[in-house]
């Protein structure tokens, strides 16, 4: 299988991290911190350690400001629904996933005021028209660091600081961006910073991350056990445990924190170069097709390792279908879970073809991409 799908899950993940996760199970496959025996003091330690690995790849200081979540989407969800309330407004942008969206509008029935601000047709947000959507009561505004659809990214670092000259309080979507497009959460002084395990952080799927900056005021969904003040009936509001109520994948946080190190001993600037130098040498090979048609932008300071197209006339989950059974290429086509995305750029009645590079694809496998599209295009 050649596997160009790494925006939804990156694979393969690296050997130790998958030990890591294994051996958790056999040898630490107690409650963390839960009771006093040595076990579950073990499981606890890892957890922590991965906290700590954490605090180092983003630049921030305290490991208690990242919560364990089973996905981004549950992340997403704490923060948008933990912070806004009836009365308040919001912001998010076109390039938003829907599990920025979906929480956002099933709050306009709770009073919560929502604005979309549009990015152009390169999937680029401007900081201006970003400004002009602020109002009297924004309370947060949303925005994705790459677009998950063009693999665009947004100059966080400049919108940050234009919500917060307005008292608004940014959410980060890192789901594109964390382990492979370097982050420096106190650089960009973000408030929350929601992000996924499974994909370029090498983790496993079923965590999530959700950086909470301390003093950011968010209520907690769900309440349960913490193993924490468990004389008193409500949720502590300690944190790590005032969002983490219930018992953890401790595999997959451990395996997540040896996923951290892979990235660490690999160097995220070399991830990051291998994956664009490979979408530049793709998308320059899609060029000479006549008949594809690529979206978003081609520089490397504003792009990922993802390359959306579309191929004239020929329907984008019959490509897909055709890759994968003819040519055993793994790609993902449809909306992409982004449809104002896809409607800024044309493609929403139709959908794209999305190739998503990880570190561990290569030349020669782009190479035999690009013929196979030349095929499928000419109709063999």
């Amino acid at each position: 299988m050649f596997y160009f799908d790494n925006a939804a899950t990156s694979w393969p993940k690296p050997a130790t991290v998958i030990n890591e996760a294994v051996n958790c199970i056999v040898k630490h496959g107690a409650n963390p911190n839960r009771s006093g025996h040595t076990m579950a003091h073990e499981a606890g330690q890892k957890i922590l350690n991965t906290r700590k690995r954490l605090c180092f790849l983003f630049n921030t200081d305290d490991p208690f400001e990242y919560i364990f979540t089973h996905n981004t989407t549950y992340a997403l969800n704490f923060a948008i629904k933990g912070v806004l309330k009836s009365g308040m407004h919001a912001i998010a942008t076109s390039l938003e996933h829907n599990s920025v969206l979906r929480p956002l509008f099933t709050l306009k029935d709770q009073g919560v005021s929502v604005d979309i601000v549009n990015c152009d047709r390169q999937g680029m947000i401007s900081p201006k028209q970003f400004e002009a959507a602020i109002k009297s009561n924004t309370r947060l505004v949303v925005i994705t660091h790459c677009s998950n659809v063009l693999g665009t990214i947004q100059p966080i670092e400049e919108l940050c600081q234009i919500a917060h000259k307005h008292s608004a309080l940014v959410l980060i979507d890192a789901a594109q961006s964390a382990g492979c497009i370097p982050l420096d959460i106190k650089n960009t002084d973000a408030d929350m910073v929601a992000m996924p395990a499974h994909k370029s952080l090498y983790g496993l799927q079923g965590n999530g991350v959700l950086y909470v900056k301390k003093g950011t005021p968010i209520t907690p969904l769900i309440q349960g056990g913490t193993g924490s003040e468990s004389k008193i009936l409500t949720q502590p509001d300690i944190m790590p445990d005032m969002l983490e109520a219930g018992t953890q994948n401790f595999p997959g946080i451990a395996a997540l924190g040896e996923a951290i190190r892979f990235i660490q001993s690999v160097g995220i600037n070399k991830i990051r170069n291998h994956e664009v130098a490979l979408a530049k040498y793709f998308r320059d090979g899609l060029s000479k097709i006549d008949s594809v048609k690529t979206y978003g932008r081609s520089d490397i300071e504003t792009s990922s390792g993802i390359v959306t197209f579309n191929i004239d006339n020929k329907d984008p989950s019959t490509v897909e279908s055709i890759l994968d059974k003819k040519y055993s290429i793994a790609v993902r086509s449809g909306l992409h879970c982004a449809p104002l995305a896809h409607m800024s750029i044309g493609t929403y009645e139709t959908g794209a073809v999305r190739f998503s590079f990880g570190y561990y694809n290569d030349e020669k496998q782009i190479e035999y991409a690009i013929r196979a599209i030349r095929e499928i295009a000419s109709g063999k």
